[in-house]
Order: structure tokens, then sequence, then C-alpha cells
């Protein structure tokens, strides 16, 4: 009940579908308050906890509120700690499948590379066709590939 009533404009949202969600929370990811307090507390002060839980009540009748409102909460913590610590290989092959990536950062000069590359695609295909060449890229989401090519026209003049 502290994280609400300390936190910064949580106070009106304590009720139980908010006590029962955090209270599975914390239960089940006791490190959040054992290592990580401080950061716990301040990203309950980040979060939008009055729109998640609008969504959770669109649940209602469904899914418990408080369930739906936990898992939410859960996913934010854990972006925030940089991911779920335990991926396994079919939820990687998934997000792959799908262009994105659950872990491993591209390092400087990967991007690098890769953004020299696709500047060199972009030059030979014709205006307006690098978009739908880009989409058909497996591994490589749109914002990674313009953060690449921005990064490889920013050092242009290093070879």
């Amino acid at each position: 009940m502290c994280i609400l009533a300390e936190g910064q404009g949580n106070s009106p949202l304590i009720d139980e579908t908010s006590l029962t969600a955090i209270s599975d929370l914390l239960r089940a990811c006791p490190d959040l308050v054992e290592q990580h307090t401080t950061a716990l507390l301040e990203m309950f002060d980040l979060i939008p906890l009055g729109p998640m839980m609008a969504l959770a009540h669109e649940l209602r009748g469904i899914v418990h509120q408080g369930h739906a409102l936990a898992g939410m909460i859960y996913m934010m913590a854990r972006q925030r700690q940089g991911g779920a610590p335990h991926v396994d290989n079919r939820i990687r092959a998934s997000e792959a499948a799908k262009g994105r990536s659950t872990g491993a950062r591209l390092s400087e000069d990967r991007k690098l590379a890769i953004g020299r590359q696709l500047l060199e695609s972009k030059a030979s295909l014709p205006r307006g066709h690098f978009g739908p060449w880009l989409d058909k890229q497996e591994g490589l989401s749109r914002h990674m590939a313009h953060q690449c090519m921005a990064l490889a026209r920013a050092r242009q003049g290093d070879c």
C-alpha cells in the first residue's frame, strides 16, 4: 500500500484491483523489492497506472482485473530492468520471426556496418522501394534500420 500511497498521484488509485496486482507482483518478484527498491518506487511514479487500470477494467468479467494489471506492471518492471530474466528459445524464435530482438544489443561497429549496407541498398533501389524492401528483411526493424543508417551517415567520412 505504501507504494501507491507515497507515489506521485497514485493514492487515488488505491482499490482492490491495484492492491491485488501489486501484492501479487511483489510476491512473484521479491527481487524487485530486495534488490531494486528505489527503482521500484521510481517506476510507480513513472508508469501510467490509471490508464493501465482502465485497460484491466475492460477485461472485467473475462479476466481477473488484478491479474491483468499485475501482468502489465510486471512487463514494465522487467523492461526497465533490461528485459525478462529468462527468455527461452521459443520466445527468441518468435520475436526474430517478427523482426524483433529479445536481448542482445548490436555493437556500434555492427550497427555501422549494417547502416552502410542499408545505405548502399537504398541507393540502388528506385525511389519509394526501400521501405517495402526493408519490411521484407528478417531480424531488422525499421527503427533499428534507421538508427544504423543514421550512424553510418554521421560517420560517412570515417573509413
